[in-house]
C-alpha cells in the first residue's frame, strides 16, 4: 500500500514538473512556488528570434582580416572586422586591447567617430553594421534589443577613449536578404546629408566604463512603420559641429525582445460600503473579448 501510494506521490511530482502555468486561475500549476504573473513563464516581454547569427557564429573563413567574413551581416564600409579565437590577430592592433569574447568564440569589431559631422563621416567612413531580419518588427509595437558593448583604440590617431559610448539604432521598412545593393544598407553620410530617407532613427543607448569591459546596451524603441532592416552604428543621429576622436566598437551577444503592453482598465469608484451603493465603472479602449482581474499580481478567480 505504501509503494503504491509513493508512486502516485510521484507522478503526481512529475505531473507539477512537466506542467505549465496557467496564468488567470490563481493556482500555482508548474508547482516552482510562482502563482499566475508572478511566473516567469508569464511574462509580458517574449523573445523574438528574428536576427540572423546574432552572436556571429557563423562566418565564410578563419582569416587573418576578418573584412565580410560575418554571415547575414554587412557593413556600410571597409573597416569592419569579424574577431574569432581562430585566429587571435584577426584585429588590427596590439592584441592586448581585445576583450575576451562574451559568447561563443566571434564578436564584430568596426570604427567610430564621436562628433559626426558629415565631413567627418565623409573622410574617415561611417560604420555601421547591417543586416535583413527573419520576420517584421511591426509598427507600434514595443521591442527591447539587448547588445553585449565594449569599446578601445587600436591607432596612434585615436589619442583618448570617450567617457560616454553611444550605440544607436536605425530602422528600414525594406530589405532583401543576400542582395547588396549600395542604397539598401545604412550609410551615414547619406543619412545625415538625407539621401535615403527610407532609415529611421529608433533609439540609442549609451554607457560609460572602463575600456576592455563588457556592458549591455538595452535599446527600448517602438516604431512608427513595419521594419524588416536594423542597422547598429555610433553616434550619428545628433549631429555635432566638433570632430572628436575615434575609438574601436565591439558588439556581441543581441537578444531581441518583445514588450508586451496589457491593456489596463480605468476604474472610477463611487458610493460607499456601509450605504450599499458602491458603484465601480471600468472604461476600457476595446470592445469584445474576456477580462481578468488580478489582485498583486495573482488572477481573481470567479
Amino acid at each position: 500500500m505504501l509503494k503504491i501510494a509513493g508512486l502516485i506521490l510521484l507522478l503526481f511530482s512529475l505531473g507539477n514538473l512537466s506542467a505549465q502555468e496557467i496564468c488567470d486561475n490563481g493556482m500555482d500549476d508548474d508547482g516552482d512556488g510562482l502563482i499566475d504573473l508572478l511566473d516567469n513563464e508569464c511574462s509580458c516581454i517574449i523573445k523574438r528570434d528574428i536576427i540572423p547569427n546574432p552572436s556571429f557564429e557563423n562566418n565564410s573563413n578563419c582569416t587573418n582580416n576578418g573584412y565580410n567574413n560575418v554571415s547575414n551581416w554587412e557593413v556600410s564600409s571597409g573597416t569592419f572586422f569579424l574577431y574569432s579565437l581562430c585566429d587571435p590577430f584577426s584585429i588590427e592592433g596590439n592584441p592586448p586591447i581585445i576583450p575576451t569574447v562574451p559568447n561563443g568564440q566571434n564578436y564584430i569589431h568596426f570604427y567610430i567617430f564621436n562628433g559626426n559631422t558629415i565631413f567627418n563621416q565623409s573622410i574617415n567612413g561611417g560604420l555601421a553594421a547591417n543586416t535583413c531580419l527573419a520576420d517584421t518588427l511591426y509598427a507600434n509595437h514595443t521591442y527591447s534589443l539587448f547588445i553585449k558593448g565594449n569599446h578601445g583604440f587600436c591607432y596612434n590617431l585615436y589619442n583618448s577613449i570617450p567617457s560616454i559610448t553611444t550605440i544607436e539604432l536605425f530602422g528600414r521598412p525594406l530589405c532583401t536578404p543576400n542582395v547588396i545593393p549600395t542604397n539598401q544598407w545604412f550609410n551615414n553620410v547619406d543619412y545625415l546629408a538625407n539621401i535615403d530617407p527610407n532609415w529611421q532613427f529608433l533609439t540609442s543607448d549609451t554607457f560609460s566604463v572602463a575600456p576592455n569591459n563588457w556592458e549591455q546596451f538595452n535599446l527600448v524603441f517602438t516604431p512608427s512603420v513595419d521594419m524588416t532592416s536594423i542597422s547598429i552604428t555610433g553616434l550619428t543621429n545628433a549631429l555635432s559641429t566638433t570632430q572628436d576622436n575615434g575609438y574601436s566598437l565591439f558588439i556581441d551577444d543581441l537578444e531581441l525582445f518583445e514588450i508586451l503592453i496589457p491593456d489596463t482598465i480605468t476604474v472610477n469608484t463611487s458610493g460607499q460600503f456601509c450605504t450599499n451603493n458602491k458603484l465601480a465603472v471600468g472604461n476600457i479602449n476595446l470592445t469584445g473579448g474576456t477580462w481578468q482581474w488580478f489582485k498583486d499580481s495573482v488572477a481573481l478567480v470567479g
